[in-house]
């Protein structure tokens, strides 16, 4: 099919004739991509063959390199070659004898054909990120040696990208791409489609062409309406092919148009709709026909989106080749019943494959409510695995899962990632969907930036070479084309498959913008701050007259709240007001959320705290005391006005030049620095060089000093700028070379772990030589055998002992040393075996603990009685039923509701896990329709027994108390849930858990140190490049986040002062709407004011 051989024969000649000699050295070549050996055999450098393996090519360099060194550097020959593999091993001797060149074949842009080694990369691909066993991990090292990643193509082709850097200086294209690609109009049944943006399907073609494989017609596919955004330099990719095809026609590039498709399984998904949600048909949204060629708009049915979402499912499901999903609508626009009703008929009409649908979202009273949703709907397969369950409840909806009684599970990214391997939490299970919900925080900066979102893409890359599925992204706002495109941002990040994608309007014709621009007063000071504070009263006594609920944006808490205290000075005004911000106790969050809601305090100062989740549909008025961020959450916050579409809503903003100085404060202090990402890498290489491994586990504390920020509220930022300045790192890397120069995995594992002591420990632990790894931790009081705890510093074990097992292979051994294969030494086995781990568990009261135990008695008591009505009259219960006794009852709580439901979920699943542990048969569940009946046996006294007993030994007896912490109460035990012995920690924790539901507590299990980070590194070669030359290195990814911030600050700007125009005031507030949505929509389509690209680009200071 192409003459590729003789073509590129003629072209490595070519390219060796115009750059073989040198006045002052001997060229060599080092081929990329190009086996130079079969026509080239008389100027191969090296004496060794060029089929041998790795191993030795590692030989070779350490021993006879330096004898044809001095052979070749005195002979005859013009030019010579060198294989990679070779030069890479001993690129410095080399560069100064001789002129390097590397001989690029330009059909390939960071990743080169690998003709041998295929089971090291065999290995590398299929384990990347995990820590492995000592002969494995020998293997990868050598590996890593050589190449910086591996990529597989579906045709199990292997490519690697190589540890190498050549200037412009030193590479020589062989191939000159001409621009000659035909642009086709449709896409045709009876032709090859290959998706162009991916590198994968791109290398299989270039391969299958190249190897004389017949096709009739190939069609490579994009998205991409302007062909010169297409990475990889894939354009000038295509355009060398079509010079080795002799029949030009063959290949052409189709931009794909959006397709509107009969909707399959229309009467299913109305049958949802009606059973759960009582709706009788589904909504229309506005969508944009195709963002690439105008901003028509058009009506999409929910209904269509959820078809698009459910046939990508079920191809992915059949085997069959599907794409992901990118959706973004307006808050209020009904998003989760698109990813709901796909999920409920992929489980009930795929019983045999019983898929799975996971929704990743930010927060968990996101996914409490979802659930909830779900549940008030009758649907009682949902459910949510987050830190704040008690590992019983957790255990108890995996077990779920695995059994086919859950379909849809929510999760933080966090908790996804801490299974490093997920048939842990979904057993043989499918996954059906893979939701991200609110997926722009992927591609969100700054203080809200979550990187364990950005963890997410290389995840779900590794859990798709097990799992077929697809990706369905949903989000209010996405910037779609231009600097901040975000929809570019998030597929490659979640390493998306060319997505269906359903862009929403941006415009919100319902929305009134009422901007007064004040930049003209200079006002600076406490003339400023009385100006603005006067301003906000003014604007809520109008707003409160007219009977407007208004919600009112601040910055900072600490300004919230400085208003906050000036409206005291009108008591009408404050009396009308909540308050709503991220540290606040979550009952007064609850409680105001409440307020405002139900309208009895129609007035609420907020951060950007009150946001996601929020559903308030009859808000007026958002009022802007200042920006609280970028453009992009101020254009969703103003969006929740006017949810109801009754109303209409109104955005309030007087803006003086001083307002955006919190948000070039916030960028300020939250912003990475250049010194610090450079501060990182040499750490990073301190530890590699220190520890002599390429398994490194870090911990935020190792970097404190370099990422402390003085005004930090807490310590928590630390972990998560640690992860940020990783992955730009890694990023970075991997845009600039193909591969990065480590990889580095946040893991939940821990560092440390806690130990019972008492002097006979301690003499044993001396004996072994072993107590330099214990430092007590806290002594004991009303203790029977130990009388300290002790934390156990396992990964200085392991690193000192160990370390050529992996680490959770070394914690597995610890706690199960009859394990018959078993790695520890004869004498380590014996001594953790005589080790006594243990947890605590930590509890804080809100009352004393005499008092704590009478409230629980007296709660027990009102159980008590529902529990004893229920028995003597044999009747059965629901948790409606119990919620309703629990708030007559429990006046003293003053409970609503919803809380009294709560409380009646807690006590019911607490009353099971109790009974189960101590095997008891008290209380039956029996299935009734949707929901869940329960039934009271005579027993049942043995329960609330058991459970007044418990809370004694813990609030008043105190057993093996801790003295370390004073203002809570810190209890030891066993190893909680580790073994037979902890069914009295186990009942404990239940215990626990009711009393907190009561409010008589707060609580926490500790069972060792904090989480740490995983980095296996590749190569140093990167890293050592860039602290060489501090002043040269750049990253890519920090340059665009100070871009982004410009931007921002440039369209505030702009937007809030352009004038208006009209004959009155409706006409002037009219116009100015019209032509501020105007702009936000060309903002959102990547085009700027003029004003605003002056901004953005003029002269500005260091990044350092």
């Amino acid at each position: 099919m192409s003459d590729y051989k003789e073509i590129l024969t003629k072209k490595i000649t070519e390219s060796i004739n115009q750059n073989g000699s040198s006045a002052s050295k001997k060229t060599l070549f080092i081929p990329m991509g190009i086996d130079l050996s079969s026509e080239y055999p008389e100027n191969n450098f090296s004496s060794l063959n060029t089929n041998v393996s790795l191993l030795e090519v590692v030989e070779y360099t350490e021993t006879r390199i330096h004898q044809d060194i001095v052979s070749n550097y005195s002979d005859n020959r013009s030019w010579m070659w060198l294989s990679y593999e070779v030069y890479s091993q001993c690129r410095k001797i080399i560069d100064g004898f001789f002129e390097v060149k590397f001989l690029k074949n330009n059909l390939y842009y960071n990743f080169y054909p690998l003709n041998q080694n295929f089971d090291l990369a065999e290995l590398a691909y299929e384990k990347d990120g995990e820590e492995l066993e000592d002969e494995q991990q020998s293997k990868l090292d050598l590996f890593y040696r050589f190449y910086g990643s591996v990529l597989r193509t579906d045709a199990g082709r292997y490519f690697v990208s190589y540890q190498v850097e050549p200037s412009d200086d030193q590479l020589v294209e062989i191939f000159t791409p001409q621009p000659n690609i035909g642009l086709l109009e449709d896409i045709s049944d009876s032709a090859k489609h290959v998706e162009l943006e991916s590198e994968t399907d791109f290398l299989d073609l270039t391969a299958d062409i190249l190897e004389g494989k017949s096709f009739d017609h190939i069609q490579l596919l994009t998205e991409t309406q302007n062909l010169n955004n297409i990475p990889d330099k894939l354009l000038e990719r295509v355009e060398i092919l079509l010079d080795l095809i002799p029949t030009k026609n063959l290949l052409g590039v189709v931009v794909v148009k959006p397709e509107q498709k009969p909707i399959q399984h229309s009467k299913e998904y109305h049958r949802i709709l009606s059973e759960y949600w009582g709706y009788p048909s589904f909504r229309d949204l506005q969508i944009y026909k195709d963002i690439h060629k105008s901003k028509e708009i058009i009506n999409v049915s929910q209904e269509a989106i959820i078809d698009s979402i459910v046939s990508q499912a079920e191809q992915a499901l059949k085997g069959e080749s599907y794409r992901d999903v990118f959706v973004t609508s307006p808050t209020g626009a009904g998003k989760s019943i698109m990813f709901q009703i796909p999920a409920i008929y992929m489980a009930e009409n795929y019983t045999d494959e019983k898929p799975l649908t996971l929704v990743i979202s930010p927060l968990i009273s996101l996914m409490q409510d979802q659930v909830a949703g779900m549940q008030k709907k009758q649907y009682n397969k949902a459910a949510t695995i987050n830190s704040n369950l008690s590992i019983i409840d957790k255990n108890r909806i995996v077990n779920q899962i695995k059994n086919g009684e859950i379909d849809i599970l929510y999760l933080s990214t966090e908790t996804l990632q801490n299974r490093s391997n997920i048939s842990d939490l979904i057993g043989d299970r499918k996954i059906g969907l893979f939701i991200v919900d609110e997926a722009h925080i992927v591609t969100t900066w700054g203080k809200s930036f979550r990187a364990d979102y950005w963890y997410m893409g290389i995840y779900l890359q590794k859990l798709r070479q097990k799992y077929s599925f697809p990706i369905v992204t949903f989000t209010a706002t996405a910037i779609y084309a231009g600097v901040e495109n975000m929809y570019a941002e998030i597929r490659t990040s979640l390493n998306m498959v060319r997505p269906i994608t359903y862009f929403g309007k941006v415009k919100r014709n319902d929305i009134y913008m009422e901007v007064f621009d004040e930049s003209h007063e200079d006002l600076k000071g406490k003339d400023y701050l009385t100006t603005k504070y006067n301003l906000v009263l003014s604007r809520l006594k109008l707003f409160s007259k007219n009977n407007m609920k208004t919600l009112v944006y601040f910055p900072t808490v600490k300004t919230l709240l400085a208003v906050h205290s000036f409206l005291k000075q009108s008591p009408e005004i404050y009396d009308q007001t909540s308050v709503y911000y991220g540290p606040l106790n979550k009952e007064l969050k609850e409680e105001a959320y409440q307020d405002f809601r139900s309208g009895k305090k129609p007035i609420m100062l907020a951060t950007k705290a009150f946001g996601m989740g929020i559903d308030i549909s009859d808000i007026q008025n958002v009022y802007h005391y200042a920006p609280t961020g970028d453009l992009l959450d101020y254009i969703q916050e103003i969006g929740r006005v006017a949810r109801d579409e009754k109303l209409n809503g109104y955005a309030w903003v007087d803006y003086f030049k001083n307002d955006l100085f919190e948000i070039q404060r916030m960028h300020g202090m939250s912003a990475i620095r250049k010194y610090q990402i450079l501060a990182v890498m040499e750490k990073i290489r301190e530890i590699y060089r220190t520890k002599k491994t390429r398994n490194l586990i870090i911990n935020a504390d190792d970097f404190r000093y370099l990422l402390q920020n003085a005004n930090a509220e807490d310590d928590s930022s630390i972990d998560n700028r640690l992860k940020i300045i990783l992955l730009m790192i890694e990023k970075d890397f991997e845009q600039k070379f193909g591969y990065s120069a480590f990889y580095a995995r946040p893991r939940q594992y821990f560092g440390k772990e806690l130990v019972f002591g008492n002097k006979e420990q301690r003499e044993l632990w001396k004996e072994y030589g072993y107590d330099r790894y214990l430092s007590r931790v806290d002594a004991l009081i009303n203790y029977d055998k130990y009388d300290s705890v002790y934390a156990f510093n396992l990964v200085a074990f392991w690193e000192d002992r160990y370390k050529n097992i992996s680490y959770p292979q070394f914690k597995y051994f610890v706690f199960n040393s009859a394990s018959l294969d078993n790695k520890l030494s004869q004498t380590d086995r014996e001594f953790f075996v005589q080790l006594n781990f243990c947890s605590g568990l930590k509890y804080k009261l809100t009352v004393s603990a005499s008092q704590a135990l009478a409230d629980f008695k007296k709660n027990l008591k009102v159980l008590d009685d529902f529990l004893m009505q229920c028995q003597i009259g044999r009747r059965y219960f629901d948790r409606k039923m119990l919620a309703s006794f629990l708030q007559k009852k429990l006046k003293k709580l003053k409970i609503d509701s919803s809380k009294a439901s709560r409380l009646s979920d807690s006590i019911i699943n607490n009353l099971l896990q109790y009974q189960d542990s101590r095997q008891i048969k008290a209380i039956m569940e029996k299935p009734r329709g949707k929901q869940m009946m329960y039934s009271v046996l005579l027993n049942y006294d043995q329960l609330l027994d058991g459970l007044e007993s418990v809370a004694r030994n813990l609030l008043i007896k105190r057993f093996n108390q801790g003295t370390a912490d004073e203002e809570s109460v810190v209890l030891y035990r066993w190893r909680i849930f580790a073994n037979s012995k902890t069914r009295g920690a186990n009942t404990e924790v239940i215990v626990l858990g009711l009393m907190e539901s009561f409010g008589l507590c707060s609580y926490e299990v500790i069972s060792s140190d904090s989480p740490e980070i995983y980095i296996r590194v590749n190569s140093m070669y990167p890293i050592e490049r860039a602290l060489e030359n501090p002043d040269q290195y750049q990253n890519q990814l920090l340059s665009d986040v100070a871009k982004k911030y410009y931007i921002s600050v440039g369209m505030f700007k702009y937007l809030f002062t352009m004038p208006k125009h009209g004959n009155n005031e409706m006409e002037i507030v009219t116009n100015y709407t019209n032509e501020f949505w105007d702009i936000v929509e060309d903002y959102f389509f990547g085009k700027f004011p003029a004003a605003v690209e002056k901004e953005i680009y003029q002269p500005r200071g260091s990044t350092h």
